[in-house]
């Protein structure tokens, strides 16, 4: 078998970034022609397999041994991933109607999205598809979303391309079928992929640097901090890269931190959270955007208070609110720092109901010894509780 093609840091730093990339397989026309074929016989005389398209199809199964969708899983999930049993063919027929932009569930089971990259999904076309047949559409850097932006930012990507196209997928990125407007059925395989292990290394074609500015090249919606804390944890990387000096420029961002502009807002909780330390003035002003109606607002104020040090991450800790939404993103901000607070009694401080600080302690995961006392005893403290969402801080705290 061929080693696989692994991405590189550009394709890394778009991924993190938009969610998805779009790459393409070389088997020989022959071959998706046969798989095509059976898909469509199958199809047609048993009805959609679902998750037994692999026994019923075994050309798929060659799909995924592929260099490229090899490479490109394992830089992102690292070299232990797996295949998830859940798979379906999406069988697509002329006049389908446009869908509503959505994200995967986990089949019935309510718990809080993970932004690290523990899931990934391939979408595959077995035949050339266009405009007019339905492509899947994407919906670029909205991965780190709980709600759908709902304004200008929200871009309808389609995907196009000839037999053999793919995309790779985080997860959580929001997406749709769009109607198919055609004469033909159009077929599209969707595999999903799981992480086994934490990052202790990168797993793609790395160089070595550390997390590049977008620079415009982005999705609409700019999340630096964000995305460079994506980048150093995926690289095994705990301490953020941050500018070297404020320059005398906190006072207007935090004063930005209440304007009315949204994109205003965002932009200054982003910059805060690139200075780092240097910004820990901007702490109450931060906190105080954690229920920031506009989400990505909300979400770069959590990732930056995790950059700030110890008191950013002490006002993360300290929040309980019963506001869900402000615990969720405090959530998404607090393990940022895994060696910033004590575990078990910063756990016991978020939320009073304790499903985010169950998320947390599966976040940090168990760490060096003493980090792995305190997240074995928070976890004691929290696993009575009729939340299911236990379940996942016992698997990502190494509970596996």
């Amino acid at each position: 078998m061929s080693q696989p093609i692994l991405l590189t840091d550009e394709q890394m730093r778009r991924f993190i970034s938009h969610g998805y990339l779009i790459l393409n397989t070389d088997f020989p026309t022959e071959f998706h022609e046969t798989m095509s074929q059976k898909i469509r016989a199958v199809m047609q005389t048993e009805g959609n397999p679902g998750n037994n398209i692999l026994p019923r199809v075994p050309e798929v199964q060659e799909v995924f041994k592929h260099p490229v969708i090899r490479g490109a899983l394992t830089s992102v999930l690292g070299p232990d991933y797996i295949m998830h049993p859940h798979r379906h063919c999406h069988f697509t027929e002329p006049g389908r109607r446009v869908q509503n932009w959505h994200k995967d569930s986990y089949w019935g089971y309510a718990k809080v999205r993970n932004h690290h990259q523990w899931w990934a999904m391939i979408f595959y076309y077995d035949h050339a598809v266009d405009e007019v047949m339905g492509p899947s559409a994407l919906m670029p850097g909205t991965q780190y979303y709980n709600n759908r932006p709902g304004d200008e930012t929200e871009q309808d990507i389609h995907m196009l391309g000839n037999a053999g196209c793919f995309a790779l997928i985080h997860y959580d990125l929001w997406h749709r079928g769009t109607a198919n407007n055609s004469n033909t059925t159009r077929s599209m395989l969707k595999f999903q992929f799981v992480r086994m292990s934490r990052p202790s290394a990168p797993t793609w074609n790395h160089a070595g640097a550390a997390w590049a500015p977008m620079n415009g090249d982005g999705p609409p919606n700019r999340h630096e901090t964000v995305w460079q804390h994506q980048w150093n944890w995926l690289s095994a990387r705990n301490n953020a890269s941050r500018r070297a000096h404020v320059n005398g420029q906190l006072g207007g961002l935090i004063d930005s931190l209440a304007a009315d502009q949204k994109q205003t807002r965002l932009a200054a909780a982003d910059e805060i959270g690139l200075l780092g330390a240097d910004a820990a003035d901007a702490v109450s002003a931060l906190a105080a955007r954690l229920g920031d109606e506009y989400e990505p607002v909300a979400l770069s104020t959590a990732y930056a208070l995790a950059n700030l040090g110890r008191t950013g991450v002490d006002a993360l800790a300290g929040q309980r609110s019963d506001h869900k939404d402000v615990a969720r993103n405090a959530g998404y901000g607090w393990p940022r720092r895994m060696s910033a607070a004590p575990v078990g009694g910063s756990a016991r401080a978020l939320n009073p109901a304790g499903d985010y600080a169950r998320f947390c302690l599966g976040e940090i995961g168990l760490g060096d010894a003493a980090s792995a006392d305190d997240a074995v005893a928070g976890l004691a403290r929290l696993a009575n509780g009729e939340s299911e969402w236990c379940v996942l801080a016992r698997l990502g705290a190494g509970l596996r």
